[in-house]
């Protein structure tokens, strides 16, 4: 039985780490592609691309299936980049702070309502959080093509680079940022710390397992409200 709970939980770490690793290896190429066609289209291919995702795991009937839909998921979903070039296209200097505010804050608000919604419809049936999230994500693409404008006009779009869509690279543009450096190493443990949690934990029940989350996730976004969270307490950065 042991042998059979261990072999879980290094499948699970394994998913995740392909997932993640997809993230890392297209998000620089997808902020690059935005440069050059736009940010509405590699938006769009995005919503779809974790449609895929959620209905391939809904759907999966194997380990490969799954893994099938975590690339999927993983090469698709690292257009984080590209939503902040968005912000940063439509709002001006004064705004763009604001602007990203309102991301991270629609972020927040998933990692809030989201663990204990799946779990909620993951205690009825365990197919049927992907389905739900499926169904959002071609909702957002519908809203996307029908309602979303491009913000990068064509006189502002740059040509295609691989040096820039390089990961590596810009990891080390990252590491010559001596300002920085803290606040990274900061994130970084923190994002591990949270994806230890999402492969670690093992709970009776779907629904409990979301409150856990929901729970963590309710405890990082008031922790950013303390006093010395305020970009003020640390020189402005």
């Amino acid at each position: 039985m042991s042998k059979v709970v261990n072999c879980r939980h290094i499948g699970t770490g394994i998913l995740a780490m392909v997932f993640g690793l997809c993230q890392f290896l297209c998000m620089p190429l997808l902020g690059a592609l935005s440069d050059k066609v736009g940010r509405r289209p590699v938006m769009l291919y995005s919503m779809i691309g974790m449609a895929i995702n959620f209905f391939s795991t809904a759907l999966a009937t194997s380990l490969a299936m799954l893994f099938i839909g975590r690339v999927v998921g993983g090469l698709s979903s690292a257009s984080v980049s590209v939503a902040n070039a968005y912000a940063s296209d439509v709002s001006t200097p004064e705004t763009r702070a604001k602007a990203f505010g309102m991301i991270g804050a629609c972020f927040g608000m998933g990692f809030i309502f989201g663990p204990v919604i799946g779990g909620f419809l993951g205690s009825i049936d365990l197919h049927l959080p992907f389905y739900v999230a499926g169904g959002l994500c071609l909702a957002n693409f519908i809203f996307g093509y029908f309602f979303v404008p491009e913000s990068l006009t064509r006189d502002r779009r740059n040509h295609f680079s691989w040096a820039k869509a390089n990961p590596f690279t810009a990891l080390v543009g990252l590491a010559r940022r001596v300002e920085i450096r803290g606040l990274v190493a900061v994130f970084a443990l923190a994002s591990l710390a949270q994806i230890l949690l999402h492969t670690g934990c093992c709970t009776p029940t779907s629904l409990w397992l979301g409150t856990i989350l929901k729970t963590v996730c309710r405890c990082s976004a008031e922790a950013s409200r303390l006093p010395w969270c305020r970009p003020d307490c640390w020189g402005g950065y």
